[in-house]
């Protein structure tokens, strides 16, 4: 083995996989040289799996590590890449469908896996998984979205007494570490090192330090702007039309601290901090933020980055929130964030400047079925374009400023139902329910339900009160909707504009203390959702045309984009040009996933067509890029598939 190692010391990966490669076929005995050699290489800092990896070479590492495992000989560290299919207690499903065992002298365990691919119960059997490894002691996790409680005794006391330090690391920095007492995961900034297996290979990041700031303002109106801090390359770039009227526009980089005897330039870091202001600021399209790091990406392979936002007040400690779903685009020495989201934004009421969100609170019931018991749910979605639920059939909604003050949680009531076809069946207890503070000012939807049950015929009020100070009317015209009604073809009222939705105008939506919204009792102002049995008889030709027509612009489903993403191996990039991507971006997809199948390229195109575009990214808009692209057939199929799930 030494005279295949580097210089430092280090036996290179392909020598390393050549050698896995021997114990492909498992022989009952390897013998001491064998045993020597798995030694030394399960001693090195990891043994990698990787998504590039074939199957062959993957069963051969398990084979080693089997091997060595029954050897009494201890496995340092594992770390798997992308690579991870399911878990179970007693196995890790790899692609392919390799199954790695359960390894007694495993040490420390490192995975990373960034398509949202794993479930709530894999995350749960691998705590189960590490535990049955006996000797683990470390597990670093890397994933994108915040972790889950632990919720299992037997797990956390298992934790506890084998003291087992298990992170949850989000992004460079973010490390949620699991409270092995509480099963809470509490998130702090660190500066991570996975050199170590010990909890101490994290270092505490301090405070920023707002005196070593750089910054700089100007004015931009309604043909946008461009402000870039000198010597950083840090560049905020606001297109025309997305500022409605002139205003200052400060940009400031905060850079961190890692140590105490030192304060490195945040150039090199891999964590850049900028501060934009004012806070009010209402973008109508989407601004360019640019960011320079200083890291070394590999040439191939898929580029990750993971994106933070904090709202906070002056001089209070920011509250960090990850926004795993922002469109961003990592380059060899920047990372470009396209800024979609709004923060708080500030009006006066009753002379007083009040912070407050734009949200819209709506009832709903199922799309595709109501059952003789009928859950209607009760939700919020920011106000803002493409964020209208999809999967619910939407039956009024109304305007809701939510204040930021004494962060008070968004209380629904459901009040009374008029006549008595439908009968209030929960407790009465549940007839108030609240969504937490934090969940609307993140913007993470948790509909409340409320059960009913048809007791009479004919159609029925239901009104329900939204509540953060002063109750605000939720009023909705239910009318009698059979399973079979709803087999027909109603779903295009779920994704009907909200001008033709909604019965309140702009100035309601101030909702000033104490002023009642008499508008809201009126009969005609109520929207009806659903058909009648006399409407589905008269439905004709000339209404399904009408109906196809409206289905064609609603906005595209994700599950149609991937079905596209493998039928266009030639068209792709004419596709994209039509859809308003530049050549750049194209040509930098195809490099980044020249190792990768070809239908994944085409798929994160239109994915960031779809995300660029919000509400605008429908069935028509791409059905026509088809078409321009000499593809009519896959038009028609998009068209048709469309109606196909809306039906």
């Amino acid at each position: 083995m030494r005279d295949f190692k580097t210089g430092d010391g280090e036996i290179p990966d392909y020598i390393i996989n050549c050698i896995c490669l021997c114990f492909g076929e498992h022989d009952k005995y390897k013998g001491h040289k064998f045993k020597d050699i798995v030694t030394e290489i399960c001693s090195r800092e990891s043994v990698n799996f990787s998504s590039g990896e074939r199957r062959l070479l993957l069963r051969s590492k398990v084979s080693m590590l089997t091997f060595a495992s029954k050897s009494k000989v201890p496995i340092k560290r594992l770390k798997f890449s992308d690579v991870v299919e399911k878990v179970t207690d007693k196995a890790l499903v790899l692609q392919d469908n390799v199954c790695l065992g359960i390894l007694e002298t495993l040490e420390a365990i490192e995975m990373d896996r960034w398509d949202q691919k794993l479930t709530d119960r894999d995350y749960e059997d691998l705590l189960k998984f590490i535990l049955n490894c006996k000797h683990v002691n470390a597990a670093c996790l890397l994933f994108p979205s915040p972790p889950k409680d632990v919720t299992d005794d037997k797990i956390l006391k298992a934790l506890q007494s084998r003291n087992i330090s298990v992170e949850w690391t989000i992004g460079a920095n973010a490390i949620h570490t699991l409270d092995v007492h509480t099963g809470k995961w509490p998130m702090e900034f660190r500066l991570h090192s996975r050199n170590s297996n010990e909890p101490s290979a994290t270092k505490a990041v301090k405070d920023i330090d707002l005196d070593t700031s750089l910054s700089i303002q100007s004015l931009v109106n309604k043909k946008g702007g461009i402000l870039e801090i000198p010597g950083t390359g840090v560049i905020l770039e606001i297109p025309c039309g997305a500022i409605e009227q002139e205003c200052l526009i400060q940009m400031r980089i905060i850079p961190i601290s890692f140590q105490e005897e030192s304060k490195p330039s945040f150039t090199s870091n891999s964590t850049v901090v900028v501060e934009l202001l004012p806070d009010n600021v209402k973008l109508h399209q989407l601004a360019k933020l640019t960011l320079p790091h200083c890291l070394q990406l590999k040439k191939t392979g898929e580029r990750k980055a993971m994106v933070y936002s904090s709202h906070h007040a002056k001089g209070s400690k920011p509250m960090w929130r990850p926004k795993p779903h922002v469109l961003y685009q990592l380059n060899d020495t920047n990372c470009v964030i396209w800024i979609e989201s709004f923060s708080w934004e500030t009006c006066q009421i009753d002379g007083k400047n009040v912070e407050f969100k734009k949200i819209q609170v709506y009832a709903a019931c199922n799309l595709f079925q109501i059952p003789e018991m009928i859950p209607i749910v009760v939700g919020f979605y920011p106000k803002l374009p493409g964020e209208r639920p999809n999967e619910l059939l939407v039956l009024n909604e109304i305007p809701f400023l939510f204040r930021k003050a004494g962060n008070l949680p968004l209380q629904i009531l459901f009040h009374e139902v008029k006549p008595m076809s439908l009968k209030y069946t929960g407790e009465e207890k549940c007839r108030l329910q609240t969504i937490p503070f934090v969940n609307v000012a993140a913007h993470v939807d948790c509909p409340r339900s409320f059960f009913f049950k048809r007791v009479g015929e004919g159609d029925c009020i239901l009104v329900f009160e939204a509540t953060q100070e002063e109750p605000v009317h939720l009023i909705v015209q239910f009318k009698d909707i059979s399973a079979s009604s709803l087999s027909g073809s109603l779903s295009q009222s779920a994704d009907a504009p909200h001008s033709k939705k909604r019965c309140y105008n702009e100035s309601t939506a101030a909702l000033m203390d104490g002023v009642e919204d008499s508008a809201a009792s009126s009969s005609d102002q109520l929207v009806a959702a659903g058909l009648s049995q006399s409407q589905m008889r008269t439905y004709d030709e000339s209404l399904a045309v009408k109906q196809l027509l409206e289905n064609i612009d609603r906005k595209v489903r994700t599950e149609s984009l991937r079905d596209l993403s493998g039928k266009i191996p030639r068209e792709w990039k004419k596709v994209g040009r039509k859809l308003g991507l530049d050549d750049s971006y194209l040509d930098k997809l195809e490099i980044e996933y020249t190792n990768k199948e070809h239908e994944e390229s085409v798929y994160q195109m239109l994915l960031a067509w779809k995300q660029r575009n919000g509400s605008k990214a429908t069935y028509r808009v791409l059905g026509e890029a088809l078409i321009a692209a000499c593809r009519r057939d896959l038009q028609e199929k998009l068209y048709k598939q469309d109606t196909d799930l809306t039906l």
